[in-house]
């Protein structure tokens, strides 16, 4: 798999235990990509392109940005649709008999509402599996963990829930030191997921990266 970014003559192939650092010196430059990149994720057609031999793939469907490290969003609507989909696939037949309880006992207790209330009320307790989990919030739980560790959750929802294979993490080296790094790192091995990293200014090459370089005047340096 690879990300070609037409406009500046720019490949950058993934390949497993290998992180790819692309750093943009170029404001203007920094800009455009990212807003090409933001305009592809939701589904419009753009001048970066990620391939797999010779197949173009849809960002939309296997990719996954990460803006802000302190804003990871584990209520997206992707998530919770994988999620409700993956609650619905491993409640098997034994789960059957408390499906059914918790509608009726719903029933019941609406039941009873309406004949304590000086008025006619109408309800519909003829529920699937999805109507009770948003009923009860059902959702990913993140309380409790810091920066890192909620990014290492995210890593492995994103690849073991969602399918994504490429998550890109935009000026992470801001946030995190070269020991969390290390472990976002591995994390991303384990799950198989490929990283991209975007930055804004060159930063130390720690062990498993790959560097490329577009400065000011949009020319390529590898390191």
């Amino acid at each position: 798999m690879k990300v070609i970014f037409q406009e500046y003559n720019l490949v950058i192939p993934f390949s497993e235990n290998r992180i790819s650092v692309l750093t943009v010196e170029n404001p203007r430059a920094l800009l455009n990509m990212m807003q090409m990149i933001d305009w592809q994720m939701n589904g419009g057609e753009g001048k970066i392109l990620l391939a797999e031999d010779d197949n173009i793939l849809s960002w939309g469907s296997c990719v996954e940005i990460i803006w802000n490290p302190l804003q990871v969003d584990f209520t997206s609507k992707r998530i919770i649709n994988k999620l409700y989909q993956e609650m619905k696939n491993v409640s098997g037949e034994e789960c059957i008999q408390d499906f059914y309880g918790v509608r009726q006992a719903l029933g019941r207790y609406l039941n009873l509402l309406s004949m304590k209330l000086p008025y006619n009320i109408s309800y519909n307790v003829e529920m699937d599996n999805t109507a009770i989990f948003k009923l009860c919030g059902v959702q990913m739980e993140s309380e409790g963990l810091d920066t890192l560790q909620k990014l290492v959750e995210y890593i492995k929802i994103c690849s073991m829930l969602c399918a994504i294979r490429v998550i890109i993490l935009v000026n992470i080296k801001s946030y995190l030191d070269e020991d969390q790094l290390k472990e976002l790192y591995q994390q991303a091995f384990y799950y198989k997921i490929y990283i991209l990293a975007i930055e804004s200014s060159q930063r130390e090459i720690l062990e498993w990266e790959k560097h490329y370089i577009l400065d000011r005047m949009d020319c390529l340096i590898e390191l």
